[in-house]
């Protein structure tokens, strides 16, 4: 809000450049000119007037929408919460058919991966965004990487086999696919909840 010394302050300045106006271009050309600055403050007020009266119910809807969308934001997750849980009962039944049968050792093997994957995120309160922030690590900030290749550190790599592209890596000696989340467990000897936050 306007003070009196700032309103006075502002009047002395109007006047003195209305003054120079007219002293320049003569009292047609003040004359319209004071009006126009008239007008123009008379609209500033009309318009400062509008923002306080419209503020109060601006803001409240301002505060409305944060709160749909945190409300969302949770219903969201709490349905992909649910969409994990339904996978996990889907890969472990598939699991405990496979277990009972032969062959397909490779899928037997993946399946108790993924299994092991769902388990440790819904035990440990990671989110899915953090998960995929988390993939995006540079892989080259855990190990040394050079011209695309590292000593693997899944096995004692005395020549560098592990190549890295994509955020990815793979070990052409002991054929190991390892996402920087897998390379931070291995390399820092951290658990899956603990190597999710710290590439956070």
């Amino acid at each position: 809000m306007t003070t009196p010394k700032e309103l006075i302050k502002h009047t002395d300045h109007v006047h003195c450049w209305l003054a120079n106006v007219y002293d320049i271009y003569g009292d047609a050309m003040g004359d319209e000119t004071e009006t126009l600055s008239c007008e123009l403050d008379d609209m500033y007020h009309q318009l400062e007037k509008q923002y306080k009266l419209e503020r109060p119910e601006v803001f409240a809807k301002i505060q409305e929408l944060i709160k749909e969308n945190e409300e969302f934001k949770k219903e969201c997750q709490s349905r992909r919460e649910k969409e994990v849980e339904e996978d996990l009962k889907i890969k472990e039944a598939r699991l405990e058919y496979l277990s009972g049968i032969w062959g397909s050792v490779e899928e037997k093997r993946r399946l108790i991966k993924e299994v092991e994957t769902i388990s440790k995120r819904l035990s440990s309160g990671i989110t899915d965004e953090m998960i995929d922030k988390a993939k995006l690590y540079p892989i080259e900030k855990l190990i040394e990487v050079n011209k695309g290749f590292a000593l693997c550190p899944f096995h004692d790599d005395k020549n560098p086999s592990f190549y890295v592209k994509n955020g990815y890596g793979y070990c052409f000696s002991c054929n190991k696919n390892a996402s920087p989340i897998d390379i931070c467990m291995e390399v820092k000897g951290y658990s899956f909840k603990d190597a999710v936050k710290f590439l956070n």
